[in-house]
């Protein structure tokens, strides 16, 4: 186990200018989208946003470039994940992995370093994994829940931490008086995609709650090209979970909530096709198919399953004791990693192939005090203090890799080689007998009843010769392997080489 303590202390003198990016944004005195399209550029640089310096502030007082998504933008399109939101917004390139990440998201001129370089945020508070992998975001994450999606471009790391190099992503949530009852959703696509959706909120005099769900699931396409029985971009009870409560005050306001997201999928497309290890064309592009991820179902099982989950408890407080001053705390504990039943199968030299295991765990607790004062029009100073300990694993748990005791062929019966002192190979068997001798531990004795494997290396062969059993020996096999026969198997045995 590995701590990293983390101490960053925040102290900043913003100086506001016209950003020329602002797009849309949305606040409780604007209902619709025409209410936008009726407004003047000086009445847009008036709306609400709160990302850009942690709290809720003119767009054109935001010392960024920013975009905001609104709920009414998000219904009228039919965009259901974050994805689909961002495919619409200029200077955010995509790149569709169809599982594992799912989605690498790149702030233009910001590449490399798949989706370590954009911080998502739901409510001010990060989503990214804190060991710092791939995943971000996926089909759990259905905006249903948004009412607003706060996008910035550029640093911010001064508020936000090393994740904000690139830009943000803050997913505003609905609260539980823009939710006012109870909403139920269900819908199909293709490659046999279903989901269901429910969100219940209300407030009643000082409180305010809010409770949302999702649960997807699908096929994916099929990239036959990489397998033509590729099964590989499927999602399995992806499911999310969040819940707020809120006691609004004369001053202050306090939120207690939880969230969660899981999200089994299979690889995609990330990695290599192991195009020699299943006897298929090579694809080109360098990729020599000697490396890769099985991407078809194998043992009765799939060929691989990747499920990062993420949860999080956090309290959140804003008091505000004039116009002019705000003081605004948060307490989180967070959970991310990899569910201990995700693995992958794999090959390494184009024979064998491995079912890997690929589990880990991080956690973070942590907290920030944040003041913000006004000090003249368009002057603001933002200062905090924030502590975050992350509990971080050195790599994944469990074994991985193992190119010793879990190795698996593909011969028609899906035969599996472990750290076995007899290994049987049945007439049905189709895959040639010297890759199943090299997959063979040191010591193994291997036996057989097909005409002809003795001499192709396997140790005893058993055979019907006139309706009689009879035993085929090769001792060189059974030297190679520290086997002693004896004296009275040897006489009864003809010896073949």
């Amino acid at each position: 186990m590995c701590l990293k303590p983390v101490l960053r202390f925040i102290f900043s003198i913003r100086y506001i200018y016209f950003s020329a990016g602002v797009a849309n944004a949305q606040e409780d005195s604007l209902s619709s989208l025409d209410d936008y399209l009726n407004l003047s550029l000086d009445q847009l640089m008036d709306v609400k946003v709160v990302t850009s310096t942690g709290q809720l502030k003119e767009a054109g007082a935001a010392p960024s470039t920013i975009t905001v998504i609104t709920a009414e933008q998000i219904a009228h399109r039919g965009y259901e994940q974050l994805e689909d939101a961002l495919r619409d917004i200029p200077g955010i390139d995509m790149i569709h992995i169809n599982g594992y990440a799912p989605t690498l998201y790149y702030f233009r001129v910001m590449y490399g370093v798949e989706n370590l370089r954009a911080l998502l945020m739901i409510d001010g508070i990060a989503e990214n994994n804190v060991l710092g992998t791939n995943d971000l975001a996926g089909p759990a994450y259905s905006l249903h829940i948004a009412e607003r999606i706060e996008i910035i471009w550029g640093p911010g790391s001064a508020l936000y931490g090393a994740n904000a190099y690139g830009g943000i992503i803050n997913i505003i949530s609905k609260k539980g008086r823009d939710i006012d009852g109870l909403q139920v959703q269900q819908g199909f696509g293709s490659f046999n995609t279903s989901f269901e959706k429910i969100q219940v909120g209300f407030r009643k005099s000082k409180y305010e709650f809010a409770l949302a769900g999702t649960l997807y699931n699908t096929d994916g396409p099929k990239f036959a090209n990489r397998d033509p029985e590729y099964t590989n971009s499927f999602v399995d009870q992806a499911y999310s979970l969040n819940a707020s409560l809120t006691r609004h005050g004369a001053r202050n306001s306090m939120t207690a909530g939880f969230r969660t997201y899981t999200t089994p999928m299979g690889w995609g497309t990330f990695f290599n096709s192991p195009t020699v290890f299943l006897g298929l064309p090579n694809q080109g592009y360098q990729n020599s198919g000697v490396l890769g991820l099985l991407s078809r179902n194998v043992r009765n099982e799939r060929g691989g399953v990747n499920k990062p989950y993420l949860r999080t408890l956090y309290v959140q407080n804003e008091y505000t004791p004039s116009e002019k001053v705000s003081f605004n705390t948060t307490f989180l504990y967070s959970e991310t990693g990899t569910d201990d039943d995700s693995y992958a199968y794999v090959t390494l030299d184009g024979s064998k192939l491995i079912r890997a295991i690929v589990t880990s765990y991080s956690n973070r607790i942590g907290g920030q005090i944040k003041s913000n004062i006004v000090l003249a029009k368009n002057q603001y100073l933002t200062a905090g203090f924030e502590y975050v300990r992350g509990n971080v694993e050195r790599g994944s748990r469990k074994a991985t890799l193992d190119t010793t005791n879990n190795i698996y062929l593909i011969d028609g019966r899906d035969t599996v080689i472990g750290a076995c002192d007899i290994l049987f190979v049945p007439e049905e068997n189709h895959y040639p007998v010297k890759n199943i001798l090299s997959y063979m531990h040191k010591g193994t004795l291997s036996i057989s009843e097909v005409p002809g494997f003795a001499e192709e290396g396997i140790a005893l062969n058993l055979v019907i010769v006139e309706d009689k059993l009879k035993i085929e020996a090769n001792v060189n096999s059974l030297f190679r392997e520290g086997l002693k026969a004896s004296a009275q198997l040897l006489r009864l045995a003809r010896i073949v080489n």
